[in-house]
């Protein structure tokens, strides 16, 4: 347990490794201050699902409606990750303090918000992974949205749970702060090289990659993330998004981004 480095400590004030658990306790209890503690387990307590906290010898307890969180489902998810709460209140006989996630939140993600600004990088951990959209902790339980568009820049149509995975530690860039919607918007991408600059091919080359899209008697082949061929397919029925093909390549242009093949295998 230890008092969040979001915050100044006052002069004097002990940190977990200089006072023993209700003492850290009592005076961020008194003076209104966030902790940061683990989560050992999820337990339930009366009817209701809580955190069981590690405090350093004291046994701490977040109810789900002090969790910050819409469903219960979502707290098995926090189980040996820190989180960031304030105290409530505290039993010294049972060595029990009451935790409320939610309030942490509220206090912290103000100072979270007047400190972001576009263009800023932030370490980031992964919280949710959706069809479309990757939501990251980009600081004090804030949550920032990553659409797929600039979360990968891959194009292949793959769920992007196979990329990102709970827990994740990422490094992303703030790109828009909406406030009326109370909104913030991240992008790895931005802070990827270009892809175009670690390739070179000549005519003739021969490489393999993955089709992401059809039209016509074209296809768009994905040669590595971020590159992606246009391909004649003549030579081939029946091309499908998600296929692996080999080809020859007719053109290669890196200023312009431009690699064009010709397809002359599927792929097992």
């Amino acid at each position: 347990m230890q008092v969040s480095k979001m915050f100044i400590r006052p002069e004097g004030f002990k940190s977990a490794a200089e006072a023993g658990g209700l003492d850290v306790l009592y005076t961020a209890w008194e003076r209104g201050m966030v902790i940061e503690a683990e989560v050992l387990r999820v337990t339930e307590v009366g009817d209701e699902l809580c955190w069981e906290l590690e405090l350093d010898g004291a046994r701490g307890l977040v109810p789900f409606i002090e969790s910050g969180l819409d469903f219960p489902r979502q707290m098995d998810q926090f189980t040996g990750t820190q989180v960031f709460v304030k105290v409530k209140g505290i039993d010294r006989e049972s060595g029990l303090a009451a935790l409320s996630r939610k309030d942490a939140l509220a206090e912290m993600r103000k100072a979270v918000m007047e400190r972001l600004v576009p263009g800023q990088v932030v370490d980031a951990v992964v919280r949710g992974v959706g069809k479309n959209k990757v939501y990251l902790d980009v600081g004090g339980g804030v949550i920032g949205e990553m659409p797929r568009r600039v979360a990968t820049l891959s194009q292949i149509p793959r769920s992007l749970r196979i990329v990102f995975s709970l827990g994740q530690q990422l490094r992303v860039k703030v790109m828009e702060i909406d406030s009326e919607q109370d909104k913030i918007f991240v992008s790895r991408t931005d802070l990827l090289p270009d892809p175009w600059d670690s390739i070179d091919f000549k005519r003739r080359d021969r490489i393999s990659g993955t089709v992401v899209r059809v039209h016509e008697d074209k296809a768009f082949v994905e040669f590595k993330e971020g590159i992606v061929a246009l391909a004649n397919f003549s030579l081939l029925d029946n091309i499908s998004p998600g296929d692996r093909v080999r080809g020859v390549v007719t053109k290669f242009d890196r200023e312009n981004k431009l690699l064009r093949l010709k397809l002359t295998d599927r792929l097992a």
